[in-house]
């Protein structure tokens, strides 16, 4: 099951023109949030650069959101829904990619971007902004719970522990968070490679497709 699983009987008539106009210009307001959370971090953030960036008034912005945490509240569930969409896309594939490839995109796609990098900037403000993160607790723990569903729908591992392919990608998600703060304390990009690499190379024997009978 994944966050776009939904059962039929909850699909609904095609949006109208206006809810496509609010929906891109709530995007559009998050994509700037994104850039603004990447270039300045979270406390530089403000309300001023996030409306320079998206090149609206700020009556718009303010029509659109009550203020700057709901505006990042959003931008985190935004960059939740497209982070699943690389695992999604490969997972939905008549000839499944092998683990290394996913991996290797959960960190070209998804942790080492932009976006990854605000996530970051986000989650780190969640352990001393209490308005943030009581408004993100619930959202990230349906995302993580979605996410781990995918990935053990289709791998199953040699381990002991019935949720042991969840463990393991739990661990792959942390350590590749974590790259984002150790690129501070190497000269080449080239090393964080290696090192996400290494890593693959470690877990990648203890998950395996899942035949079709499991």
């Amino acid at each position: 099951m994944t966050l776009q699983n939904r059962p039929a009987e909850e699909d609904t008539a095609a949006p109208s023109k206006h809810e496509l106009r609010t929906a891109a210009m709530r995007e559009r307001i998050c994509r700037a949030a994104m850039i603004c959370l990447d270039r300045y971090g979270y406390a530089e953030t403000t309300l001023a650069r996030i409306q320079t960036e998206a090149d609206v008034s700020r009556g718009a912005l303010m029509h659109h959101f009550q203020g700057r945490h709901e505006i990042i509240a959003a931008t985190a569930l935004m960059l939740l829904h497209q982070s699943m969409k690389p695992l999604e896309d490969r997972l939905a594939e008549t000839t499944q990619d092998p683990l290394r490839k996913i991996m290797e995109e959960a960190w070209t796609r998804v942790v080492d971007t932009p976006g990854g990098r605000a996530m970051l900037e986000i989650l780190v403000a969640c352990r001393t902004d209490t308005q943030l993160k009581e408004a993100l607790r619930e959202p990230l723990r349906d995302w993580d719970r979605a996410s781990l569903a995918s990935i053990s729908g289709v791998f199953s591992s040699s381990g002991r522990e019935g949720d042991d392919v969840e463990l393991l990608w739990s661990i792959w998600r942390t350590f590749l968070r974590g790259l984002l703060v150790h690129e501070h304390f190497v000269v080449s990009p080239d090393y964080l490679k290696r090192m996400v690499l290494r890593v693959i190379d470690l877990i990648e024997p203890h998950m395996a497709p899942k035949g079709p009978d499991q």
